[in-house]
């Protein structure tokens, strides 16, 4: 086989994602970062050049090399004041001092990492009207520049897009992170 594709690559390729692909995706990465947060792991660097896709198309997140324990956990390796950035895909509190970001990081990268695959676009630029009116406040809460109003875990990003009325996959088909 060729070299894996990322999911990024995918999209330049094949354009916008439809909406029930996207959300396939994004319910399967969520459930990635929840295994991860659920062990005190940060990725903080999620963005589409970071999902590898297998032949079967199912996502992958690698590149774990700015990850970070918990906060409180011992293992601080990020000197207070670090700026981390990928454009569009980190949020504003790692801009400013990536040592005291959380898991909420990760869930503003997810929301990013959505726009994405729905627009082709980076959510840099967000546009409002270009994401489909049920996933509006699912993404808008997760791109929340407020970290305290954004979404507190993973799992409920993942339940806001389950109850955003669109057809998702089976709730039991969590591929192989599950």
């Amino acid at each position: 086989p060729g070299p894996p594709l990322t999911l990024e690559a995918k999209v330049r390729a094949d354009g916008p994602m439809p909406v029930e692909d996207a959300i396939g995706i994004m319910i399967k990465l969520c459930n990635a970062l929840r295994y991860a947060h659920d062990r005190g792991v940060i990725h903080r660097d999620l963005k589409p050049s970071n999902v590898l896709l297998t032949e079967n198309e199912e996502p992958k997140i690698v590149d774990f090399g700015l990850a970070r324990r918990r906060l409180g956990s011992g293992d601080e390796l990020t000197a207070t004041g670090t700026k981390m950035v990928s454009l569009g895909y980190s949020e504003p509190e790692q801009e400013s001092d990536a040592s005291s970001v959380d898991e909420r990081a990760d869930i503003y990268s997810l929301g990013g990492v959505l726009y994405f695959c729905l627009t082709g676009e980076n959510p840099r630029f967000f546009r409002e009207n270009r994401v489909p009116e049920p996933l509006l406040p699912s993404i808008l809460k997760a791109l929340e520049s407020d970290v305290n109003q954004r979404w507190s875990k993973v799992a409920d990003f993942e339940e806001s897009l389950f109850h955003s009325g669109i057809i998702v996959p089976d709730r039991r088909d969590r591929g192989t992170w599950w």
